[in-house]
């Protein structure tokens, strides 16, 4: 089976991707930006998304529902996205498991479609990656490519968290960044939170620098 990391999917991504794909692992804010930069360049026609966008929340799965989806051709494009939010293989019964692998063997190399199933972090037994997947990572992996979202380094979310502040248009020292990650903790969903509203708080003030006393003051401890 192939097992990939997030960059190497955005790699792919410029080239344009097809079949299907498994997104797992522990960091939820890489999927979903994954995610929507999968739907930008599969759906790019607003007036088309709402015929090639299909999303379906685990709550609302049935293997009926993701054949359905499959099925149903693209409208005025090469291709359509759907997507499996949420997913929680643990909490299936072992006939619906059996179900969403055979529709994987369909559907999963078809040009037709883009399939996501994103799992949530407990939502798959993984096995001893990269060597010793599980049996049913393995048995999806002959099916569709695994994309691992693991945890960023402390390095690289300073490096993010500093371009989310560039982004809304405030600067902090790699001190002031690693700061905001050792108070707010490392999710990174909590971490866009935070930034956001520490650079608000700066700019509302007047200023475009972001100093240890605002993270103090604004940040939420974890």
């Amino acid at each position: 089976m192939e097992i990939i990391n997030e960059a190497e999917y955005r790699k792919r991504l410029k080239t344009g991707v097809q079949g299907a794909y498994v997104f797992f692992g522990a960091e939820d804010y890489l999927k979903a930006y994954a995610i929507n930069a999968t739907r930008a360049a599969v759906c790019p026609d607003e007036a088309f998304a709402c015929f090639n966008d299909i999303t379906i929340d685990f709550p609302e799965f049935t293997p009926d529902a993701l054949m359905r989806a499959l099925e149903a051709p693209p409208m005025m494009a090469d291709k359509k996205l759907v997507v499996l939010k949420s997913f929680n293989f643990n909490a299936l019964k072992p006939s619906e498991t059996e179900a969403v692998i055979s529709l994987l063997e369909e559907f999963g190399g078809d040009d037709m479609n883009v399939l996501i199933i994103s799992v949530i972090p407990e939502g798959i037994t993984t096995g001893y990656l990269p060597k010793n997947p599980s049996p049913l990572l393995k048995r999806i992996g002959e099916h569709a490519t695994a994309v691992n979202f693991e945890p960023s380094s402390a390095s690289k979310l300073t490096v993010w968290v500093a371009r989310h502040f560039e982004h809304n248009g405030v600067t902090a020292s790699p001190a002031i960044c690693s700061f905001v990650i050792e108070r707010c903790g490392r999710d990174m969903f909590n971490l866009a939170s935070e930034t956001d509203k520490l650079a608000f708080f700066a700019l509302s003030h007047g200023r475009d620098t972001l100093t240890r006393e605002d993270v103090v003051n604004v940040a939420t401890p974890v």
